[in-house]
């Protein structure tokens, strides 16, 4: 087959028509062509068939050649993989019997390290027991040694202990009284009078409730729970309080309870039984007789008592409450508990009806004086049973009952010098009430002797009474009838410490009611009311002398420091030191010599001194009880005393008086 040239003009589209010639030669030209093409054609085929046939030949051989080769590599792979899992288990195998070989040879060392480790451990045995032993005598030695230089200490502390328990006793002074030689406080017979009390007889006619009492709505204005009343509110409520109170005297209608009484002074527990108690009361006995009742607030207490004790003198009456210290609104800007608190009323009729909104202890009150009259029978009815424990009578067992049972807020420990007011709580805790109002007994004994109270049977027709209260009129204690303090004066009594460690500010209160000449010289009031305080500690708790207040290095350095300076006594305000003065005297002196000017003013009380022949008279009791010129020792103080005074007590020839030869110096030197 042929093709047309590029540059045909047949292809250039300007081909023109040639002129005509003659066909035939056109046409054998076109078939030689065609036969040309055809037979090119062919020949094309056939070698395209011969191609595709050597190309299917060539690629059957390269399949068979690849298949071939295929199941060669694999074979070779296979041998490979055969070699390499034979060598895998070669060296598998040389580590195992590496491994074997190492075992073997850790065996070998653990048995070498066993047998070496035993005969160390037995060598070390041998040798421990050798240490052993060795240190068994050496601490036996080291024992003996220690027991040895105990026994020495032992016996040198157990002579210090006797030196210094010798030193102690001596500084604890055994009394003797000037007069009568006896121990004054070994009995107390002279105290009995409380004993004739007798039994009470008790009958339960119901039981009481808070929420079932009536209560004065008024009275919710009051914080109470602890919370304190300040401002202009104080001064309605006040005026509420006295009108309630004296409502429940008057009786003229009933008396409805106070919110405030729930706080204080406190009520009893519900369900607690009202009662109707029958008890003796003592007409020879003064002041307060406690009944061991309490009143719950707004309840109706009736006493049915016999005539002797009834009329319109009001010498006889009925108390509820306590806690008798007044707050006003000039003097207290805040109020801790309602401003007043207690009422009374005259025993004018055999049935005599009172109720106090705020409730609190019953008690029947002998105004008339001490008479020598037999007990009677009072009727008491409406309270509830407050814990009363009285020295001497009731029982341990007794006791504990009315702890148990009593639910009233507060409650008393009496002995025939003192009753001692406080909270139930406190009551509580007393470990030995036996032996703490012993003690309280035995300690009014000593301010009884110390001024001579016992000297005149009137002075001792009842007891002193101290109150515990949440607020009193002034400061934080105060003498008077009742003595009164805040609760936490309670406390030395409630954990008994009281019979060894004393309560200072306690014997302070109560020797105020003691105080009276020959030592209530001017300016004297807060000074010489420790002379009680002093004794109370020394004789009555057993503390040596020389440890009390007011005699101790540091207050004897004080003394020392006055005495070297240009100040009068009278003019320091050193109270301390005021009372060194006179601790020295007791020291020096013994309490005997106060003792005796006590009852030389009792026999024959002076009048009309003054405060400097108050000073003299005492000089001069103290040197006859003592038969001691004492006038060096009062100069050296620089006391308020005369030249008359002076020249009588050296006209008496006594011997001169020191406390030590290098006095005032000897204050300085060291225990």
């Amino acid at each position: 087959m042929s093709s047309i040239p590029p540059n045909s003009p047949l292809l250039r589209g300007n081909y023109q028509k040639p002129k005509k010639k003659s066909s035939s030669g056109f046409w054998i030209i076109l078939m030689i062509i065609l036969i040309g093409g055809g037979i090119y054609g062919v020949k094309y085929k056939k070698q395209m068939d011969r191609d595709d046939e050597a190309r299917k030949e060539l690629q059957e051989e390269q399949e068979k050649l690849a298949a071939i080769n295929a199941k060669k590599k694999q074979k070779e792979v296979e041998a490979t993989k055969k070699k390499i899992l034979a060598q895998h288990k070669a060296e598998e195998e040389a580590k195992q019997k590496a491994a074997a070989l190492e075992a073997e040879k850790l065996a070998k060392k653990e048995a070498e390290e066993k047998a070496l480790a035993e005969k160390q451990a037995k060598e070390k045995a041998k040798a421990d027991a050798i240490a052993t032993k060795e240190e068994e005598r050496r601490e036996a030695e080291e024992k003996e040694r220690i027991a040895k230089e105990n026994a020495n200490i032992d016996a040198e502390m157990e002579e210090i202990f006797k030196q210094e328990a010798a030193r102690r006793k001596a500084a604890i002074p055994v009394l003797k009284d000037p007069v009568t030689g006896i121990n004054p406080v070994a009995k107390i017979e002279v105290y009995e009078l409380h004993k004739r009390q007798k039994e009470t007889k008790d009958k339960e006619v119901g039981t009481w409730k808070w929420e079932d009492v009536p209560k004065n709505e008024d009275s919710k204005n009051f914080p109470g729970k602890g919370k304190a009343m300040t401002g202009g509110e104080r001064a309605p409520y006040l005026k509420l309080c006295q009108e309630a109170l004296a409502e429940g005297v008057s009786k003229k209608k009933a008396v409805a309870a106070f919110y405030a009484a729930e706080d204080f002074p406190g009520i009893p527990e519900d369900g607690t039984p009202i009662l109707e108690r029958t008890l003796s009361i003592d007409p020879s006995v003064t002041g307060w007789q406690s009944t061991g009742l309490y009143a719950p607030p707004g309840a109706t207490i009736l006493v049915k008592a016999p005539k002797m004790l009834t009329g319109k003198t009001g010498n006889w009456q009925v108390r509820i409450g306590c806690h008798t210290d007044g707050l006003s609104v000039e003097k207290h800007d805040t109020w801790h508990r309602s401003p007043h608190l207690t009422s009374s009323k005259t025993l004018d009729k055999p049935r005599v009806e009172i109720s106090n909104p705020f409730g609190g202890l019953i008690y029947i009150v002998n105004n008339s004086g001490s008479h020598k009259k037999p007990p009677v029978q009072v009727t008491i009815e409406g309270g509830v049973e407050a814990p009363l424990y009285k020295l001497g009578i009731t029982t341990k067992s007794e006791w504990e009952r009315q702890l148990a049972t009593s639910k009233a807020p507060f409650g008393e420990v009496s002995c025939p010098r003192l009753v001692f007011t406080m909270t139930l709580e406190q009551l509580k805790q007393i470990p030995d009430v036996e032996a703490v109002t012993t003690s309280l007994q035995k300690n009014m004994q000593l301010q009884d002797w110390l001024s001579a109270f016992d000297s005149n049977p009137n002075n001792l027709t009842g007891p002193m009474r101290f109150v515990c209260d949440r607020q009193i009129s002034a400061g934080a204690g105060h003498s008077g009838y009742p003595a009164m303090g805040t609760i936490d004066w309670g406390d030395s009594v409630a954990t008994g410490s009281v019979i060894k460690s004393g309560s200072w500010g306690l014997w302070h209160e109560l020797g105020h009611n003691h105080q009276r000449a020959p030592y209530r010289m001017e300016g004297m009031g807060e000074v010489t009311v420790n002379l009680f305080s002093v004794i109370n500690q020394v004789v009555g708790c057993e503390n040596p002398l020389y440890e009390t207040r007011s005699l101790t290095p540091g207050d004897n350095e004080a003394a020392y420091s006055y005495i070297k300076s240009k100040d009068k006594f009278m003019d320091t305000e050193d109270v301390g030191v005021q009372l060194s003065f006179f601790a020295q005297l007791m020291q020096g002196l013994g309490f005997e010599a106060f003792r005796s000017a006590s009852l030389k003013y009792e026999k024959n009380p002076y009048s009309d001194l003054s405060n400097e022949e108050k000073w003299d008279w005492l000089m001069m009791a103290l040197s006859e009880a003592t038969n001691k010129d004492l006038t060096e020792y009062f100069i050296i103080w620089k006391m308020p005393i005369t030249e008359s005074g002076i020249k009588k007590v050296k006209a008496k020839k006594f011997e001169a008086w020191l406390p030590a030869k290098n006095y005032p110096e000897s204050l300085m030197s060291v225990e």
